[in-house]
């Protein structure tokens, strides 16, 4: 036995040597992949990992990956080292980009995972304190920051489901000092609605937004600013017959004794009394945003669209003297670049960013004497699962206050006949349920790359297939209509390539590359007949045959919107939401499939439409109309003047889709500060509610099966000290 022993150990020991002498790092790597990912023998991996590391320093990129790799492998076996390992990959392997990307990612996720469990920062990361749960608001990007920190990081100002709260820095002591309700005094009848606090220089005060319907019309409103103490005691409006743009942002002079805002006019300035001491004249785009002065004063930040871009997300932000003068122009990446906000001293500007393809916090640092910004973009957070927006730097300890949204999106399948009995499937969106409904076609989504991309999921066994690798681009990709194929969007090095997948096997087929492509073209769209897409691109209408070749342009519009293309039921016209001309809402507009000109069916474009749908007769559309009173009108393709569909008091409705029989109509609408998945039936008129916080449903071709998902949305504010040891 003993003999066997030695044998053995000589034999590895000759077969170690062999692989050292004749095995190349890329195969070394490969066997050590698949004993990690494949086998699960993970402490054989690491081994194979750590020699690579020790063996070919002179091969970085492997080495790099080999890191990758054993940091990973020492997270699965819950050691301690992983955090190490990651550390070492970013400090000696700077120029592999990619790898070091995904370090600071999977250090960024198992801090995340650390916060949730209650385990508190190591020193080599940054620190992060959660600051408010539960009480926030939903929050639009483009919107505007919703919340404040005082300038010692003591106490936060949010705007509340009912009002303007103000809480410690922990969210546990908090107190209404504003309220949305008309009920308590008299000047809060007269502006009963609040909304972005901002907290002075000096911490006494807090400024904010205030509004009202306009008594003439009352889809207008009319807004001005008020201050009022911490306490909630001495509110005060400041201005209320300047009606201005305050809802673009506004923000405290560096002395706290006035405050600028966006007008007509340009910049203007009022003092604590609402006199206009200051109009600094100039044009800005209706998409600009007002951010802060530096703490100097010298300079401001504010975001608006790029010229000539029709990209809903594509924001930049800017610099301009506080004196007057041309902006500087700080981004210039394709995606969202917007809420700048500076750092203490002022020499560095915190902003978000999708450069990453996720929303983080990126900085630049920025000489406020000379107004020239550094050469260099660095990235500050790394979540991969949830959008994060709004930072605000506090004091001079380096740290940063920001939002966190994270929605968590899970699909079921059910039959008609008992929807309330039903399978939860997978975590994704956008399902497509096959015609026969043994499958549902999704989006994944998830932390890493291997959550993301399309699948396909029995119904029966919930087994899972992930189809793509790559991400439609909105999430949107469709199911042809004899099911047989999926086409969507997607974003390549040199443009948006639009592709098809035949769903029972074989690799994505690419239709055609369109360059300079953003939003405009994101969601293609099947005729009845599965044989030809529908998308727009720019000014442009076009069809494409499922086969290839050259691409139809069927009509021109100022802009088009691309989730809006919808083919009629009998394949004889597209109907489309577009606008005419700039600075004009949208309409519904139809054009013949095999083009002509687009034909407004919409009437009076007084207000933005949403939501539209071909009735399934094929003889109207219908669509939300965005004003006081929501409602849902139809509109007839033989040009007859609109009329109202549906219309329920105190709710707002959004989109709808018809159910196959052709007798329900399944819409969401906000009720309560709620999402709600709501059913009409248009044989007996009732409305039903079907499922709280649910997308809009897809169906099996006879309507026997049904999948839907269901949004769970998670909103926080955190508090992250960058200590620049990422």
């Amino acid at each position: 036995m003993k003999q066997l022993f030695i044998i053995t150990c000589l034999l590895l020991m000759t077969f170690d040597a062999s692989i050292n002498a004749e095995t190349s790092p890329e195969e070394l790597l490969e066997s050590g992949v698949y004993k990690a990912e494949v086998k699960g023998e993970l402490e054989e991996a690491i081994k194979i990992f750590e020699q690579i590391v020790k063996d070919f320093p002179q091969d970085r990129q492997v080495s790099a990956q080999a890191l990758l790799h054993l940091g990973s492998s020492y997270e699965k076996l819950g050691n301690l080292k992983a955090e190490a390992t990651y550390q070492r990959l970013i400090k000696e392997y700077g120029d592999q980009q990619i790898a070091v990307s995904e370090a600071r990612i999977r250090l960024q996720k198992m801090r995340y995972d650390e916060l949730a469990n209650g385990i508190q920062s190591k020193d080599s990361l940054p620190k992060y304190q959660l600051a408010l749960d539960a009480h926030l608001p939903i929050v639009h990007p483009l919107s505007k920051r919703q919340f404040d920190m005082s300038p010692d990081g003591e106490k936060i100002v949010y705007q509340g489901k009912e009002g303007l709260y103000v809480s410690d820095n922990t969210g546990t002591l908090r107190q209404r000092i504003v309220a949305h309700n008309p009920d308590r005094t008299k000047w809060q009848t007269i502006w009963p609605h609040v909304g972005y606090p901002r907290w002075s220089p000096d911490g006494k005060r807090i400024a904010y937004v205030t509004g009202k319907r306009s008594a003439s019309d009352p889809d207008k409103y009319i807004y001005t600013m008020a201050i009022v103490r911490p306490d909630g005691k001495e509110h005060r409006v400041l201005a209320p017959e300047l009606n201005s743009y305050f809802q673009r942002g506004f923000c405290w002079l560096p002395d706290g004794n006035g405050l600028t805002f966006l007008s007509n006019a340009g910049l203007q300035t009022i003092n604590l009394k609402g006199k206009v001491v200051r109009i600094l004249e100039g044009k800005f785009h209706r998409t600009a945003r007002l951010f802060e002065y530096s703490p100097d004063g010298r300079w401001l930040l504010f975001q608006q669209k790029p010229k000539n871009n029709s990209n809903s997300y594509d924001y930049d932000f800017y610099v301009i003297p506080e004196s007057g003068g041309d902006p500087i122009w700080v981004s210039e990446s394709a995606g969202f670049d917007g809420q700048p906000t500076w750092s203490a001293d002022g020499s560095t500007i915190y902003f978000v960013s999708e450069r990453g393809k996720n929303w983080n916090i990126w900085k630049v640092s920025f000489d406020t004497k000379s107004g020239k910004m550094g050469d260099e973009f660095e990235q500050v957070t790394f979540f991969t699962d949830a959008r994060i927006m709004f930072p605000k730097a506090i004091g001079d300890q380096n740290k940063i206050l920001f939002s966190l949204d994270k929605k968590t999106n899970t699909i079921h399948v059910a039959d008609m006949a008992d929807p309330k009995t039903y399978v939860t499937l997978a975590r994704g969106v956008k399902p497509a349920l096959s015609p026969n409904g043994k499958t549902v076609y999704y989006v994944g989504e998830g932390p890493t790359e291997k959550d993301q991309g399309i699948f396909e999921v029995d119904t029966d066994i919930g087994k899972s297939r992930r189809l793509t690798t790559v991400k439609p681009v909105a999430g949107a990709k469709n199911l042809s209509p004899d099911g047989r194929k999926l086409s969507y969007f997607t974003d390549l090095e040199d443009g948006r390539g639009l592709y098809v997948l035949p769903v029972n096997g074989g690799e994505p087929r690419l239709l055609l590359t369109i360059t300079g492509c953003t939003n405009d073209c994101a969601d293609p769209r099947w005729s009845p007949d599965s044989k030809t897409l529908a998308y727009t691109y720019k000014d442009g209408l076009y069809t494409i045959s499922v086969q290839g070749g050259v691409p139809k342009k069927l009509s021109t519009m100022f802009l088009w919107e691309s989730w809006t293309v919808r083919w009629s039921p009998d394949g004889k016209h597209i109907a489309v939401l577009a606008y005419a001309k700039s600075e004009a809402e949208n309409g519904v507009y139809v054009v013949p499939a095999e083009g002509g000109e687009a034909r407004l069916l919409s009437g009076d474009n007084k207000y933005y439409k949403e939501g539209l749908e071909w009735t399934p007769d094929g003889q109207s559309l219908v669509y939300h109309l965005s004003k006081k009173n929501s409602s849902i009108l139809k509109t007839y393709l033989d040009g007859r003047q609109p009329e109202l569909f549906l219309a329920k008091p105190d709710e707002w409705y959004y989109f709808g889709v018809w159910a196959p029989d052709g007798k329900s109509y399944f819409f969401r609408n906000w009720v309560d500060e709620g999402w709600k998945l709501e059913v009409y039936d248009t044989e007996t008129e009732e409305f039903s509610r079907f499922s709280k916080n649910a997308r809009l449903p897809n169906w099996s071709a006879d309507g026997k099966k049904i999948a839907w998902t269901t949004e769970r949305a998670i909103r926080q504010l955190w508090l992250m000290e960058d200590n620049g040891n990422r």
